[in-house]
């Protein structure tokens, strides 16, 4: 009796808290790395469901399909060529292919209808010939007015005539010889002019000729201020009052300072430049 007490002693004393806490830790999960236990549920980095087996791996049952080159059953949705159809028993993806009446066109009688006899669109008709209005011009598919090539290359254009040709296009002007309208812009050994009614090309006089313009017309100075043509030819100021009248310039305005290296300056109250 007296060795059953020690040894029952001797075992409550092994197994104090710090050992039974030491267990629980160690006991905690039959897979450490993964936490989980054997026959837990797991996923796959494939995203498939599986249980935890003996060696703390997930298991994925395999699929039994009815087709296996597919990866499909019977019934299944499949794609052939973006067109959508069901597996049949024979493995084969079906596509339901409609039926037209007019299967060249791929259409049915009455839908509208593209052809080159046809001026626009036109309508499928009980024997599948696409009928619409008519070109004026069956053999060039084209009606009279329209634009025609006057080439093989393309590179010139008429317009198709009543007579179904192609002829080019014949401007109608005011002064034939010239090739111009009345008021059109002339000039006569580099002189410009204009048209007259009786289409000779009146040169243009004007009171500065090296101006091209008259007294009294709008200019433009050289620092893009607006002036005025005066009796002597001059582009003057419109209030014809400069700051520095022998500059031709007013203080503020920019100047060249030094022509050498190009820096500029600015007309000071003076009307130096610096």
């Amino acid at each position: 009796m007296g060795l059953l007490l020690l040894g029952m002693a001797f075992f409550y004393t092994s197994c104090d808290q710090q050992n039974i806490d030491d267990l629980e830790k160690t006991l905690l999960f039959d897979c450490e790395d993964l936490q989980l236990n054997f026959g837990d549920a797991c996923t796959t980095p494939l995203g498939e469901q599986g249980i935890i087996d003996s060696t703390c791996n997930c298991y994925v049952e395999p699929t039994d399909y009815d087709c296996e080159d597919l990866q499909l059953n019977v019934g299944d949705s499949c794609w052939v060529q973006n067109m959508q159809g069901v597996v049949d028993a024979d493995c084969n993806c079906l596509v339901d292919t409609p039926e037209y009446d007019c299967p060249d066109y791929q259409a049915n009688i009455g839908d509208p209808c593209v052809a080159a006899n046809v001026d626009g669109i036109g309508t499928l008709d009980a024997d599948c010939n696409c009928i619409g209005d008519a070109y004026d011009c069956v053999d060039l598919n084209l009606n009279i007015g329209d634009p025609c090539p006057l080439n093989p290359a393309g590179s010139e254009y008429g317009v198709v005539s009543e007579d179904c040709g192609c002829e080019p296009v014949v401007t109608e002007y005011d002064c034939p010889e010239l090739e111009s309208n009345i008021g059109d812009y002339c000039e006569v050994n580099g002189a410009p002019g204009t048209v007259d009614e009786n289409c000779n090309c009146v040169v243009t006089e004007y009171d500065c000729p090296d101006l091209q313009l008259n007294v009294g017309d709008t200019c433009w100075l050289i620092q893009n201020q607006m002036g005025t043509v005066s009796q002597d030819c001059d582009c003057i100021p419109v209030d014809n009052q400069w700051d520095c009248p022998d500059l031709g310039a007013n203080v503020g305005d920019p100047c060249l300072l030094n022509p050498a290296t190009g820096e500029f300056g600015t007309i000071n109250a003076d009307c130096n430049c610096q």
